[in-house]
């Protein structure tokens, strides 16, 4: 199952980082190095993709988007200066995950 997962996820454009059960997905998107992880415990694909499922639903662009802006209304950390670019990368991030959810899907 591991391989699978690192397969689809490296084809997507992901690097893949596995510790027991947790999986570290990284990708640069925009300005921004996108990481998230999923913590699974079932070692089935179907239960991996659920937990990839709820993380998609749950994603809320415009909070991920103010975990980047600064107290002077602009980007800070190295993200963009305006809040429209951070938005937009993070409406990527969530396309992107989209992506990497459909496909793995397909191999179920």
């Amino acid at each position: 199952m591991n391989e699978t997962i690192e397969k689809v996820a490296e084809l997507c454009g992901w690097k893949v980082y596995i510790d027991n059960t947790i999986f570290e997905f990284e990708k640069m998107i925009g300005t921004q190095d996108f990481v998230f992880a999923i913590s699974y415990k079932e070692k089935s694909l179907q239960s991996f993709v659920f937990q990839i499922e709820n993380y998609l639903k749950n994603f809320d662009v415009d909070y991920e988007t103010s975990i980047w802006i600064g107290k002077d209304g602009h980007g800070k950390n190295g993200a963009p200066y305006h809040i429209k670019d951070i938005l937009d990368e993070m409406y990527s991030a969530k396309e992107q995950i989209a992506t990497l959810l459909y496909e793995l899907k397909r191999k179920l």
